[in-house]
């Protein structure tokens, strides 16, 4: 009997707290919770709650106006402790498929009226009476609209007038001013030329002043009362000229250019540029062919170090008695009177190549060996490169 009347209090507690719970779940603003189970809920919640059960996580989304939406994770720790989270959204994302949890979103629950709205009947349309529009002709033109109407229109300018006049003039200045400007430059041209003239003449006029000088050493150089050897060098001025000969050796070289005190050189490293001159070598009478006579030094085997070296003596040794640098215009001029000159070789030069790794003077030596031997009266000239045997002047 105990139990029977404790069931039916039971009971009564329950439907009285019943629509308590309603309207709770619901909301008093009219607004209720559609619950969608097994479904999560992406983006950020602006609060987490934990130890909640879903129907206390809806009545938190209902009381918060900020709520749009809520996300309650089903607890499933230890026994006897709650590890449920309630989550609410005042924006989300896309649901997705999720074991764990449920979600709610926040609905209005007031439904909108179903009652069509009382049609108004429009009055019938009342037809206004338009009034009349009559024509009314226009007023006569006063004297002011008359004269204006009289006056006559500008006077269109007659042909040849000045602007007839300043087209004509446009051709006539154009052309004026080609003629001036063609003018300036053949004037241009005509200076140019004149300057270009006279720069020919100065270099004739020195190369005829060497010409003149190297025919000068010749006749210097020559035995009194004798004329030169026919097929042999001419000799220049010397202190013996019956001991020694002089051949005059055209050279063109690429390599580094070093003054001294007595007379240029050049070395072995290349100077990146071309230089032209010419060198008077000495070949003593007593020279024996093909040799080329030079003094004699004790040096280290293998090696440049030189521990002693004969002096030099042009009645002996080959020597070099000049050596200068010259223009191209002056080298040529030079060369055309050696041409000039020879005998057994007209209109002919000989171009020497050496081999490989070898010294300036040497080439110089050797040019002129192969020339005097030769009896060749005609230019000579040497090929003075660094590193490949090539010949670089004509």
């Amino acid at each position: 009997m105990r139990n029977f009347s404790f069931a039916l209090a039971a009971a009564a507690l329950i439907l009285a707290s019943a629509p308590n719970n309603a309207a709770l779940a619901q909301g008093s603003s009219g607004e209720r919770i559609d619950k969608v189970s097994n479904q999560r809920l992406a983006g950020s919640a602006f609060a987490s709650l934990t130890g909640l059960s879903y129907q206390q996580c809806e009545r938190r989304c209902l009381a918060d106006p900020q709520c749009k939406a809520l996300e309650h994770v089903r607890g499933g720790g230890t026994p006897g402790k709650s590890t449920s989270r309630c989550r609410l959204f005042s924006s989300f994302g896309a649901a997705q498929a999720s074991q764990g949890s449920d979600i709610g979103y926040k609905r209005s629950t007031v439904a909108k009226s179903k009652v069509a709205p009382p049609v108004v009947k429009s009055a019938p349309p009342v037809a206004r009476s338009e009034p009349k529009v009559t024509s009314v002709p226009p007023p006569p033109p006063t004297s002011i609209q008359q004269r204006k109407i009289l006056v006559p229109p500008p006077p269109v300018p007659a042909p040849g007038g000045p602007a007839m006049e300043q087209e004509r003039r446009g051709p006539a200045v154009e052309e004026g001013a080609r003629r001036q400007s063609s003018e300036r430059a053949t004037q241009s041209t005509r200076e140019m030329e004149r300057r270009a003239a006279a720069q020919e003449s100065a270099r004739r006029e020195a190369a005829e002043r060497a010409a003149q000088s190297e025919r000068a050493t010749r006749r210097v150089g020559s035995p009194p009362g004798s004329s030169p050897k026919p097929d042999l060098p001419v000799g220049s001025a010397a202190p013996a000229p019956t001991e020694w000969d002089v051949v005059p050796v055209f050279f063109g070289t690429d390599r580094s250019r070093r003054d001294q005190a007595k007379r240029i050189a050049y070395g072995s490293d290349r100077g990146h540029k071309l230089e032209v001159g010419r060198a008077l070598v000495t070949v003593p009478k007593a020279h024996q062919v093909p040799n080329v006579e030079r003094p004699w030094a004790l040096k280290i085997p293998y090696t440049s170090i030189i521990l002693y070296q004969e002096a030099e003596d042009p009645k002996k040794h080959f020597t070099i008695q000049e050596l200068r640098a010259l223009s191209k215009e002056d080298l040529l001029a030079l060369v055309r009177d050696r041409l000039r000159g020879s005998r057994s070789f007209q209109d002919q030069a000989l171009v020497f190549v050496h081999g490989y790794n070898n010294g300036f003077d040497d080439a110089l030596y050797r040019t002129a060996q192969i020339a005097y031997d030769l009896k060749w009266s005609a230019a000579s000239t040497p090929s003075t490169s660094r590193r490949s045997p090539r010949t670089i002047w004509p």
